[in-house]
């Protein structure tokens, strides 16, 4: 039974995890009605170690969840867990994926939750960082409307990524 396998992601119990696929269990199940699978049940738990376990086992990494239109990537960045998020580019994730209903990419979330420790992980991680949500604002437009206190280097450097022109990819 797969949702025995998000359980134990949700509590962040490797050996219960281990057990699990041991048993049979899919690395790959997704709940029909959320679109969560373990990876994301994980980060979205806050259960790194866990994660990290499922991310070396193989774990699909750019599934998107249902219920928020977030990837794995999305819920580090979201938390602002940059060692997570290193380890989900290293196995290959695709750190521009959105299902995000503003259109929000991974990075762009950090930027509008606060999580600077991960936008400024994001700036050298070879990610779109001029892209737009869907309503057209880039990271910029984002920390300028967040009324969030946003520390000086972070605010001059984001606006720099802004005021470069477009590269037509």
């Amino acid at each position: 039974m797969t949702m025995k396998l998000l359980k134990a992601a949700e509590k962040g119990d490797i050996a219960a995890l281990e057990l699990r696929l041991k048993d049979g269990d899919d690395i790959a199940y997704v709940q029909k009605s959320t679109g969560l699978n373990a990876l994301i049940t994980a980060l979205n738990c806050g259960n790194d170690a866990a994660a990290q376990w499922l991310v070396e086992q193989g774990s699909p990494l750019d599934q998107v969840s249902l219920a928020t239109g977030m990837t794995a990537t999305a819920w580090a960045a979201f938390n602002g867990r940059t060692e997570m998020l290193q380890a989900l580019r290293q196995a290959g994730a695709d750190l521009d994926k959105t299902g995000d209903d503003k259109g929000r990419t991974p990075y762009l979330i950090a930027v509008d939750h606060g999580a600077w420790e991960a936008v400024r992980w994001f700036w050298s991680a070879g990610v779109d960082l001029q892209r737009r949500d869907a309503q057209g604002r880039n990271a910029f437009d984002l920390l300028v409307c967040s009324g969030r206190d946003v520390p000086g280097d972070l605010l001059e450097r984001v606006a720099g990524h802004a005021a470069v022109p477009p590269t037509g990819r």
